[in-house]
């Protein structure tokens, strides 16, 4: 029987890096509308970890699931270069991290992306096959919470084309809503987003969590349960 629990999948901006305890868009999301919140956000998951960590945390008594993915999913580099896994972690995909960020440094400075090409770290067919997963073994509801813009502009224009994705995979389920978060915080970037140009600050992750709320009361059966803090 499904409860009074909401699962929140994602990286670090659900994570909240930089955040003071209790002030995550997760923790703002649980209080308000009364729900256990478990929040696994973690620094620089796709959505590979995202359905791996979905498989180990999801339960039939959470009756709300989130994602937000597509910050690193998106993220533009060279073509076939090597991805190791962040969860589950272990030394030996520690280790093999280490060489891929090396030997993406070295094709950095070297410009192999103008030999090999270049290619998004989790192409967007991909991306979608993975959040498809994740829907599809969830008997709540899911909320797509839109990837936040970045002060890199150019990062953008990717975030932008898997942010679209989102809203055609909420038009195909009927249990899947979508958290439209990127124009707004586009709009205020200087007042939204910490100087690192990526990570949410305190005010943006307020907005993010008004956001979900507002969604969240106008979904059928799920609404009446809330409990307002």
């Amino acid at each position: 029987m499904m409860g009074r629990k909401i699962l929140f999948l994602g990286d670090c901006n659900t994570l909240g890096v930089g955040i003071e305890k209790g002030n995550s868009y997760p923790d703002l999301v649980s209080a308000s509308i009364g729900y256990d919140g478990f929040n696994t956000g973690m620094a620089m998951l796709t959505t590979r970890e995202g359905k791996r960590v979905f498989q180990d945390r999801y339960g039939e008594d959470i009756s709300i699931v989130t994602v937000q993915f597509g910050l690193v999913d998106s993220w533009v580099t060279v073509a076939k270069a090597p991805y190791v896994l962040y969860y589950p972690d272990g030394k030996l995909r520690k280790i093999g991290r280490k060489f891929a960020k090396k030997y993406k440094k070295i094709a950095k400075r070297l410009s192999l992306g103008r030999f090999f090409g270049e290619a998004c770290v989790v192409e967007i067919d991909e991306y979608i096959s993975n959040i498809k997963e994740i829907i599809e073994a969830t008997k709540g509801v899911v909320l797509l919470i839109e990837t936040s813009p970045n002060k890199d502009l150019p990062r953008n224009v990717k975030i932008e084309e898997y942010n679209a994705a989102l809203k055609v995979l909420s038009d195909q389920y009927s249990n899947v809503y979508i958290v439209e978060t990127y124009h707004d915080l586009k709009a205020m970037l200087d007042d939204y987003v910490h100087e690192d140009g990526t990570h949410l600050n305190e005010a943006g992750h307020a907005l993010v969590a008004s956001k979900v709320v507002h969604v969240l009361s106008a979904v059928p059966g799920i609404e009446s349960s809330f409990t307002y803090q």
